[in-house]
């Protein structure tokens, strides 16, 4: 194709470093929407939370988990489980409790929609010990080999959603995870604190977390104060020191846009794909789990791939530690912004390192115009907003998501640029955003405050943009470059 002159030569700016300001926001848009629990509240006592996780079957991925509660439980005892958009199709019986006591005294427990509950707990301590059986009732769901859970005789992900039961409506003052691992197995845990230990700061921070455990290779760098680590497993075409580098600069890029960082130390668990689609493709998949991800790598990627789709991918992820964890939302008809951004962004962080480079990137965007956009059969039927909503309910709704978020950040950065006479852009909206996030914990997206945030921004309403090009259906106005003109 002709070159193609793009008049935008802006690249991620770089803010003057802050302090880190630690928050505590449940991930909702990571590669998912997820579901929330509401866990801890204000029950007067707070109590100690110690769990022990032993792989007891790695080939056949069984886990068994007790949990003890010390201090003032009440007398009747909410135990919450896995409700995240993958998992909902597991049945309640993947979580099988062998017993319940409550000072030293067995007592029932019983099942309802939603959470188990041990009644008579008693206030002093109550122990609990289940079997986890990773896999079971995963049938239903096209995603549920690829996102969750996976364990076999040499290691495996472990998601929190997928291995614990929560106490809900009490909060903690402590928890504590000792995992007893095979031998010759490791941990590899964002919040380890030694080799076989990990002391969540929060439940939501245990719940919305992923690690490993087994042989994996593990390389870590500093990355402008920031501990980032990978653990690896399989054989790839790249190296392991290649892998490290291209996340490096991704994660450097972004931590110097936003210039603080909401944790001090990330994992990335990186495991090969399962390529159970196209074998002449290669297949890539990413979770983010507020500071874990879970990076699925084709195995024939060879190195100078590494700096296409697997570093959008993982650049995608590391800009969900601000886009989802530190500006969160309660809304799954908001989760078309969070992804679209964190889409967009991707794209730019790897313009700014210079692994992607302005001309490709337009014909990409040319390119998924015309396949994923133009030629999507649910775009007459489904806007913007309402796949986000709809996301891993359908894989061409899904992939409308992302393709079409993408283009609606696009769209929305020159409808800034234009409002302003060039003087702001969507960096600006973003980073106010998040900076509000940063000021207030409490703070959560909507579409009322995205307004608000536009019209301080720009002095114009929002509302009806919105209407017509991400809650309705009408052509967005996209630059000829993107629509080949």
């Amino acid at each position: 194709m002709p070159p193609v002159r793009i008049e935008d030569e802006r690249h991620l700016r770089h803010r003057p470093r802050r302090l880190a300001v630690l928050l505590l926001a449940l991930v909702v848009g990571s590669s998912l929407g997820w579901l929330r629990l509401h866990l801890g509240s204000s029950h007067p006592a707070p109590v100690d939370l110690r769990y022990t996780v032993e792989i007891a079957d790695p080939e056949d991925a069984i886990l068994r988990v007790r949990l003890r509660i010390e201090g003032a439980a009440g007398p009747r005892l909410h135990l919450g489980f896995s409700s995240n958009a993958v998992a909902r199709n597991a049945p309640a019986a993947k979580f099988r409790v062998r017993n319940a006591e409550a000072d030293g005294r067995p007592a029932p427990i019983e099942h309802e929609t939603g959470e188990w509950i041990v009644r008579g707990a008693g206030r002093h301590e109550t122990e609990i010990e289940y079997e986890v059986h990773l896999g079971a009732g995963h049938e239903a769901s096209p995603y549920a080999d690829v996102a969750l859970s996976r364990l076999d005789g040499d290691g495996g992900r472990l998601l929190g959603s997928d291995v614990f039961l929560f106490p809900t409506s009490i909060s903690s003052e402590s928890i504590e995870v000792d995992y007893r691992l095979p031998p010759g197995w490791q941990l590899f845990h964002p919040f380890a604190v030694s080799a076989t230990t990990v002391r969540p700061p929060s439940l939501r921070a245990l719940y919305y977390s992923a690690g490993a455990v087994g042989r994996h290779r593990t390389l870590a760098r500093e990355v402008d104060g920031v501990y980032v680590e990978i653990a690896v497993r399989g054989d790839y075409a790249f190296g392991d020191d290649d892998l490290m580098e291209m996340i490096s600069r991704v994660a450097r890029q972004q931590l110097e846009f936003f210039g603080q960082s909401p944790r001090r130390r990330y994992l990335f668990v990186v495991e090969p794909h399962p390529q159970d689609r196209d074998p002449r493709l290669l297949h890539y998949f990413g979770l983010h789990f507020d500071a874990s991800m879970i990076v699925l790598l084709d195995p024939r990627t060879d190195r100078r791939r590494l700096q296409n789709e697997p570093a959008s991918l993982c650049a995608h992820e590391f800009f969900h530690n601000w886009m989802g964890e530190q500006l969160a939302t309660d809304e799954l008809s908001m989760n078309w912004f969070i992804e679209g951004i964190t889409t967009f962004y991707a794209d730019r962080t790897r313009i700014a390192v210079r692994m992607l480079d302005r001309g490709r990137w337009a014909q990409e965007l040319q390119e998924r115009y015309r396949a994923d956009w133009v030629e999507a059969n649910v775009r007459n039927a489904v806007s913007v907003a309402d796949a986000g909503r709809l996301v891993l309910q359908d894989p061409e709704i899904t992939r409308m998501l992302y393709v079409g978020g993408r283009f609606v950040a696009l769209a929305l950065d020159q409808e800034i640029v234009r409002a302003t006479g060039a003087r702001s852009d969507l960096d600006d909206l973003v980073l106010g955003l998040v900076d509000r996030a940063v000021a207030d914990p409490r703070f959560r997206l909507t579409r009322s405050a995205l307004e608000t945030a536009y019209r301080s921004l720009t002095g114009e309403e929002l509302g009806p943009w919105l209407d017509r090009y991400v809650y309705g259906r009408a052509e967005l106005p996209l630059p000829g470059y993107v629509v080949g003109r």
